[in-house]
């Protein structure tokens, strides 16, 4: 089961973890192209922010959403915990990146090359250039029953945040210029927030960020689209989550998308809170 588009659904899905969403179109955009997805039976949480115009951004956010539910849908029991093929982690506390030859990152991996190779397939029957035409960005966490982590992946700028006794870290970082010229010293002028370097379908290529994250028992996961984060400040969005409870999911989404409106979002902008089971 699952929701896109403006909707709202809460779910329990691995015996671990409680969510809810909800997407606003927002106060300018006539059109949401947002979208969001809970799923109970594969424990898959994604946001897709569409773009493109003329209804092709709701058409690439629509489409990521589904070539990834049905992607993930794989036989999980002739896999083993994915932990155990990092015997030899740094000893980062939180992630590991070292997933050669793992499963269940394989299948993330290749599941988001592929929808992106419909995508700018389509594109370019549309005689789109290269870098042009529909696409969307995505982030998400998808949490197997037979893996002891969530992995965590993204393509653009939409983000998944965790917030953990009374912290907020941001675990995914934006491929976007504003990030970039961050990254890089921030010399000269800063280049606009809302100009990013990935997404799926304008380019024949994509190099998604996949990683491991763990989870530990009253974890709270954000997953958004920029028309949250392009206004909200971590202050904002810690003040919202630490009064998230199992029973105030709904409304901790409603309160962080009204928070954006009268910040001036001019944006779709969707929500959707996690919580991991004590």
């Amino acid at each position: 089961m699952g929701t896109k588009l403006g909707g709202t659904m809460a779910n329990a899905f691995s015996k671990r973890i409680t969510a809810y969403g909800v997407s606003d179109r927002g106060r300018v955009r006539k059109l949401n192209e947002d979208a969001f997805y809970i799923d109970e039976e594969i424990g898959l949480l994604l946001v897709s922010d569409g773009m493109g115009g003329h209804d092709a951004g709701e058409v690439a956010s629509s489409e990521v959403i589904s070539r990834l539910r049905e992607g993930l849908r794989g036989p999980m029991d002739r896999f083993v915990d994915p932990m155990a093929f990092n015997a030899d982690d740094d000893g980062d506390d939180d992630t590991t990146r070292e997933y050669v030859a793992d499963p269940l990152i394989a299948m993330v991996s290749s599941t988001l090359e592929e929808t992106n190779r419909i995508l700018n397939t389509r594109n370019q029957e549309r005689g789109c250039e290269a870098g042009s035409g529909m696409g969307a960005t995505v982030v998400g966490f998808w949490l197997p029953v037979i893996s002891a982590s969530g992995v965590v992946f993204h393509v653009g700028d939409s983000r998944l945040y965790l917030f953990r006794e009374g912290r907020l870290r941001q675990v995914t970082r934006d491929h976007s210029m504003y990030q970039q010229w961050v990254d890089f010293g921030r010399e000269g002028d800063p280049p606009s927030h809302n100009v990013i370097l990935q997404a799926l379908g304008p380019l024949e290529d994509v190099v998604p960020d996949i990683a491991y994250q763990l989870i530990q028992p009253n974890d709270i996961l954000l997953l958004c689209s920029d028309g949250l984060t392009g206004v909200l400040s971590e202050k904002a969005i810690t003040g919202v989550l630490s009064t998230v409870r199992r029973d105030t999911l709904q409304t901790g989404c409603e309160d962080l998308i009204e928070m954006a409106k009268e910040q001036g979002s001019r944006d779709n902008i969707t929500a959707l809170i996690a919580r991991v089971k004590s």
